[in-house]
């Protein structure tokens, strides 16, 4: 008994340490991605840097103040962020962006997306709670739609 308990916990730890390191380690090229939606890299330096100040006066509506403070850091987590659309058979076992709190303290307006009408013109990214200085990829699906927001690992 106490060898099958070794090895279950052994079996139980491996699972766990490889699913901790399987985001750390994929490649949006290893997805079965159907297209890229939105690609901030990509984009010229005027259009993120729209996108970024379109984001945080959503997400700082009554504290304006911290705006200019936030728009360069905020700006190089968005230039790491993809939304790509994956196949329907693709969808399962990633992190709902659902379960992601709401940065609202400024905009107590900000809620979750209805998984019914969630639209990705209207997405904003910078209102979620998320750890941008992570090393590792990070992937949420976003609400009931079949895309993906794809975080680039951070890079001291």
């Amino acid at each position: 008994m106490k060898l099958f308990t070794l090895f279950i916990f052994s079996l139980t730890a491996s699972q766990v340490f490889s699913q901790e390191n399987f985001s750390s380690q994929i490649d949006i090229n290893d997805l079965p991605v159907e297209t890229v939606e939105i690609d901030f890299s990509t984009m010229s330096e005027d259009s993120l840097t729209y996108y970024t100040n379109k984001f945080l006066a959503e997400s700082f509506l009554n504290c304006n103040e911290h705006i200019s403070n936030y728009s360069s850091m905020t700006k190089n987590y968005v230039s790491r962020i993809k939304i790509i659309k994956l196949n329907n058979d693709h969808m399962d076992g990633y992190k709902n962006i659902s379960s992601i709190d709401i940065k609202n303290k400024c905009n107590p307006s900000l809620v979750h997306s209805s998984f019914s009408e969630f639209n990705i013109k209207y997405f904003n990214p910078v209102k979620y709670r998320i750890d941008f200085l992570k090393e590792e990829v990070q992937l949420f699906r976003l609400y009931n739609s079949n895309c993906i927001m794809y975080v680039e690992k951070y890079s001291k």
